[in-house]
């Protein structure tokens, strides 16, 4: 049962980061490694590893990573150093490579951390 849920996650992971499922899919190498770690290879260069709390890597061909964790919280690296992470509430922390980020709260409001270390917050609709 283990490997059918296994293969249904890569499924799952597959469709979410393409928005469909190609054949080439079935052609992907797939480890399970002793710590119950599972790495799936595709053709394209691009990983999916599970690891064992459910936590899901995902390696583009370009290099950006994409973290899933089981409670839904999502972290997606750029190649240039940017990231955006995003929480199951829906708020959002978006990082530039120059120390700069910006919050986006589930009211809309948003904080402004620039890489002085001034803080700007605005209030939603003031924007």
């Amino acid at each position: 049962m283990q490997n059918k849920n296994i293969t249904l996650s890569l499924l799952a992971a597959s469709i979410a980061l393409s928005g469909s499922l190609h054949s080439d899919y079935w052609d992907s190498s797939v480890q399970t490694y002793a710590n119950n770690t599972t790495v799936v290879t595709n053709p394209d260069g691009s990983t999916v590893q599970i690891e064992p709390d459910g936590t899901k890597i995902i390696k583009t061909p370009d290099h950006t990573v994409i973290r899933i964790k089981p409670d839904g919280t999502k972290f997606i690296q750029g190649t240039d150093g940017a990231s955006i992470q995003k929480f199951p509430d829906g708020k959002k922390i978006i990082s530039k490579p120059d120390g700069t980020s910006v919050q986006i709260n589930v009211d809309g409001s948003k904080v402004i951390r620039n890489a002085d270390g001034t803080t700007i917050k605005i209030r939603a609709g003031d924007d």
